[in-house]
């Protein structure tokens, strides 16, 4: 099984940051997760078995907002990615999976250097690590191509994906405007 997990958040304006921290943020998010993948897939397929889990995201069925300028892109991207690769080996025996989690209780906001904003948040919202690996492992094993943990984020990602953009664009900027640093 390989779970391409890696990451982090830039919230702030693209050219605010220096390219290198962008190309990183690349890297680490995109770059290395398909590589890995790659570099799996060929003995998964030689078995006949195996399962890759990509951690998406809610950002991924968002439309791009003013700061963390790639998450969507990256995190779409990752969807996108799953899909593709479910729809390429599902046959050879390789389950592939993209979970989808919104806010879970982890180290990613210290890292983003947004937890007090996100400390404010209402905590009903709230996944801990442990609800969204139990969804994803269940997901998984079902042959789920994309798992989106807790009826809230179900419900919220059929509404990002039902609405006009417009209306989610500016939802999610309404929303997301408190998390941009600049």
């Amino acid at each position: 099984m390989l779970v391409n997990n890696a990451g982090f958040g830039i919230p702030q304006s693209f050219v605010a940051v220096p390219w290198e921290r962008q190309r990183d943020f690349l890297m680490t998010m995109a770059v290395n997760a398909c590589g890995l993948a790659y570099d799996v897939i060929p003995g998964m397929v030689e078995r006949g078995s195996g399962a890759i889990i990509n951690i998406s995201s809610m950002a991924a069925f968002s439309p791009g907002v003013a700061g963390n300028s790639l998450y969507p892109g990256v995190k779409g991207l990752m969807l996108r990615f799953s899909q593709s690769l479910d729809a390429e080996y599902r046959a050879a025996g390789l389950k592939v999976t993209a979970v989808c989690p919104g806010f879970t209780k982890t180290e990613f906001a210290k890292q983003a250097g947004v937890h007090e904003i996100m400390e404010r948040e209402n905590r009903m919202l709230w996944q801990t690590p442990e609800a969204v690996v139990q969804a994803t492992i269940r997901g998984n094993e079902r042959g789920k191509v994309v798992v989106v943990p807790g009826w809230h984020n179900q419900l919220a990602a059929l509404l990002m994906r039902s609405l006009p953009e417009p209306v989610v664009r500016s939802i999610i900027a309404a929303g997301s405007a408190k998390y941009h640093l600049d």
